[in-house]
C-alpha cells in the first residue's frame, strides 16, 4: 500500500454525529443517508445500537444500510421527537416520503399504540437539508424556528399522519406545523431566528441559527455568532452566558431557569450544522 492510500476511507463528517441514527422511546433508526461517503458512518451506529450492551436499542424501526435505495433515505436531523407518540419528519432532500412512511409504520407496529407524525416538506436546498435547520424544541412551550420555512412565504404542505398499531396510516393536511402541535396539546410559542428579520434571519439560518440542542427544558447549547438569534432567546427570557463560565466553573446550570449556553464555532457552521446536529441523545428523561 502506498503512503497516500487508506486502509478505511476517511470520516471527516462524523462530527455531525444526529445525521447516522435517531434514537425514538427505547427503538433506534439507522440512517441511510443520502449520499454515499457518510453511509460508513450509519454502519457505526447500527453496530453500536445492535452490538454494544450500553446502548442496545430493543429494535430497529428502519435498518438503512440494509433498506436504502434511491426512493429510500433517511437523515436524524429530519427526525424530531416531541413526546412519546408524537414526533415530525422532514421531507427533504436526505429524507425520502418512503423511508417516513416505513418509519411511522414500524413506530406504530412496535410501540402497539396509535403515534402521531407531522410531515413536514421542505425546499430541497442546501440551506434546509434536514428540519432540525429550521425548527428545533428550546423548552416545553417554545420553539426556535426559521419564519420563512415555518410559517411564512417559503412554507410547503405539512401532513399530519396517524398511524394505528395494525400500521393503516391516515393523512390529513394542517395549515402549519405549530398549528398541527397545537392540535395535539403542544402549544408552541415560536421564537425567531435572526429576530424575523429579512436580512439578518437569512444570514443566520445559513450559520446554523435555528439549530439549537435541549439538554434540558428550556437550557440550550448554540453558537455565539448568530447575534440576533441570541437577542430573541434573550428578549423570549433565555440567559445568555458564554460556554467558558461553565468550563471554569464560575456558573452552573441549576441558576438559570431559562438558558442558551453560547460556544465559539464559526468554522464548524460552515461544515453546515449546529449544536443539535452534533449530538445524538439515546436516552430521555421523562418531562413532568
Amino acid at each position: 500500500m502506498d503512503e497516500e492510500s487508506f486502509v478505511s476511507r476517511p470520516l471527516p463528517n462524523a462530527y455531525f454525529m444526529r445525521d447516522s441514527a435517531a434514537v425514538i422511546g427505547d427503538c433506534a433508526v439507522s440512517a441511510a443517508t443520502a449520499f454515499d461517503v457518510r453511509m460508513v458512518e450509519a454502519v457505526i451506529t447500527r453496530f453500536i445500537f445492535t452490538h454494544h450492551p450500553d446502548f442496545t436499542a430493543r429494535t430497529l424501526l428502519f435498518d438503512g444500510p440494509s433498506e436504502r435505495n434511491r426512493n429510500m433515505t433517511v437523515e436524524g436531523g429530519d427526525i424530531i421527537v416531541l413526546s412519546p407518540k408524537v414526533f415530525a419528519i422532514g421531507i427533504s432532500e436526505r429524507t425520502t416520503p418512503y423511508a417516513l412512511e416505513r418509519i411511522v409504520r414500524n413506530a406504530a407496529r412496535i410501540s402497539e399504540s396509535d403515534v402521531t407524525v407531522f410531515a413536514v416538506d421542505l425546499p430541497k436546498t442546501r440551506a434546509t437539508i434536514h428540519l432540525d435547520m429550521v425548527f428545533t424544541m428550546i423548552d416545553q412551550g417554545s420553539a426556535l424556528i426559521y419564519e420563512p420555512v415555518i410559517l411564512g412565504a417559503q412554507k410547503n404542505s405539512i401532513y399530519r399522519i396517524d398511524a394505528g398499531k395494525g400500521g393503516k396510516l391516515k393523512y390529513r393536511e394542517v395549515n402549519s406545523l405549530l398549528a398541527g402541535l397545537k392540535e395535539e396539546g403542544i402549544d408552541l410559542e415560536p421564537v425567531l431566528c435572526g429576530k424575523g428579520h429579512r436580512i439578518y434571519q437569512q444570514r443566520e439560518q445559513w450559520l446554523s441559527g435555528a439549530n439549537s440542542f435541549a439538554f434540558a427544558p428550556g437550557k440550550i447549547l448554540m453558537y455565539s455568532c448568530n447575534k440576533f438569534t441570541v437577542e430573541a432567546l434573550a428578549d423570549a427570557g433565555f440567559d445568555v452566558v458564554d460556554s467558558k463560565a461553565f468550563i471554569g466553573g464560575a456558573d452552573c446550570v441549576d441558576n438559570h431557569k431559562r438558558l442558551a449556553v453560547t460556544f465559539d464555532g464559526i468554522e464548524l457552521a460552515r461544515g453546515g450544522g449546529g449544536a443539535r446536529c452534533m449530538t445524538l441523545p439515546v436516552e430521555r428523561l421523562k418531562v413532568e
